[in-house]
């Protein structure tokens, strides 16, 4: 020690405990502790602490034992923590003496990379394939494209489909049982909920997705908690911290495993469950865009807009980023990313070199392998509640009546799209549902880019 003295720092009792009363210390090593008073042996004792307790006993006082050995006091009868060694004892006994301060040595940090080949061969190779996809499909594809709206009915007002002629109020649900026969039809006014846009199987599987992850979070925090080596109030689960590696929050493998078999096993584990946030995004996201669609759609029969389009001509407007008004994206990004962030601190790869008294690197002590935090997968729980309710609520709003239901289906969006032989170009400027004209008392309903009135209750229409 007396050759190494360079390296060791002087702390004071409360920074003593501080540096060494962590979970895994890794920038210091040994500790020379003085205490008060004359004492006929200079060497009280020596404590050989493994951290292998979740409870770092040692703060709360030590006694002297046989061969020069230091014994932590039994704690089973009261609190001993960090907190309770700083602020409520005292004072900071070893050997049953007051400490005056401590010799600590100083170490440097150590640390390297470690990957795992096979997943990085499979990453290569998916983004390989994704490039060429990419690249095929610009190379390929000299189509216009249907990406919005906008784009379907600026194809369809072009060049109506003569397919859908005579069905101008006729619905989705009227080309899901089949195809209606162009015969005049009775308009009634109905205000639909979004979730018929959707379709009442998808909102209710996509709903029932997030329900389920949720219910599986629920119990992974149950069990989580169960497997917390220490108090489970909520107290003590904040203090463990949100993503942080303690002791308390290892999952213990009966039979680790080191290395790269080790380290693939732990990474998969720790990232499968993003692909299920993934697939909740995609599926949430299918929703939100086929609600906003019909929404737009909606909004054709209460007031003339320009369409929007990916290749904007005349007025038309230029599609949104994604698809989706800000109204629905902003909020639906910023759920995405902080739910997978926070999935990320709620179950995490750990990999913990231990080197022992002397330095040596022993791997019969080294960790590999997932820690996890309670208070990270309630806040998930949360917001996968939050999602849930807003899913199911969005679901059970109206949109405004005077609009065959549409949702996606093309069929029931080119039947709109009959506009009179006389009118040019109506795509390029604003546009409008209604009726175009009379004949016979049977009205035809369209999008126009001129005047149109809403269709009568109980009036026939056809065209």
């Amino acid at each position: 020690m007396q050759q190494n003295i360079s390296s060791y720092d002087r702390l004071t009792p409360e920074d003593c405990i501080r540096a060494y009363g962590v979970d895994y210390l890794s920038s210091r090593r040994h500790a020379l502790v003085v205490v008060s008073g004359q004492n006929s042996d200079p060497l009280l004792g020596i404590l050989d602490w493994m951290y292998v307790d979740t409870q770092n006993s040692w703060v709360c006082g030590t006694t002297q034992g046989a061969n020069n050995t230091l014994e932590t006091i039994p704690i089973d009868n009261f609190d001993c923590s960090i907190h309770v060694a700083l602020y409520e004892n005292e004072a900071f006994l070893m050997a049953d003496k007051e400490v005056e301060y401590c010799l600590s040595q100083k170490v440097d940090d150590l640390c390297r990379l470690e990957f795992a080949v096979p997943i990085m061969i499979a990453v290569l190779a998916c983004n390989f394939v994704k490039l060429f996809c990419m690249v095929v499909t610009i190379w390929k594809c000299r189509e216009p494209t249907f990406v919005t709206l906008g784009d379907a009915l600026s194809s369809f007002l072009d060049d109506p489909d003569r397919n859908t002629v005579g069905m101008c109020i006729a619905t989705k649900k009227d080309f899901e049982n089949g195809w209606p026969d162009g015969e005049p039809k009775r308009w009634t006014v109905k205000k639909h909920f979004t979730y018929e846009a959707v379709g009442l199987q998808r909102w209710i599987g996509s709903n029932t997705m997030c329900a389920v992850a949720v219910i599986a979070l629920s119990f992974a925090l149950k069990y989580a908690i169960h497997y917390t080596t220490t108090a489970s109030d909520i107290k003590t689960l904040w203090d463990l911290g949100f993503g942080t590696v303690t002791s308390a929050s290892l999952i213990r493998w009966n039979t680790p495993i080191l290395g790269s078999p080790g380290l693939m096993k732990n990474v998969l584990l720790a990232n499968s469950p993003q692909i299920i946030l993934s697939m909740l995004y995609i599926v949430y996201n299918r929703m939100y865009t086929c609600m906003s669609f019909s929404k737009e759609w909606h909004d054709l029969a209460h007031r003339q807009r320009s369409l929007r389009v990916t290749s904007p001509r005349g007025t038309q407007r230029s599609t949104y980023f994604l698809s989706l008004p800000y109204r629905y994206l902003i909020p639906i990004s910023l759920v995405s990313i902080a739910t997978h962030w926070i999935l990320s601190e709620s179950l995490f790869l750990v990999a913990i070199d231990v080197f022992d008294e002397h330095g040596n690197f022993d791997t019969s002590q080294s960790i590999l392998t997932c820690g996890f935090s309670c208070i990270a997968l309630i806040f998930l729980i949360g917001i996968g509640w939050l999602v849930l309710i807003a899913g199911v609520g969005m679901g059970l709003r109206r949109y405004n009546g005077g609009m065959p239901l549409a949702g996606s289906c093309s069929a029931a969006l080119s039947a709109a799209c009959h506009p009179l032989a006389d009118e040019h170009d109506p795509a390029l400027g604003p546009v409008k549902w209604g009726v175009v004209n009379i004949s016979q008392g049977v009205g035809h309903c369209a999008l126009s880019g001129r005047y149109v009135s809403p269709p009568v209750t109980f009036r026939w229409y056809r065209g």
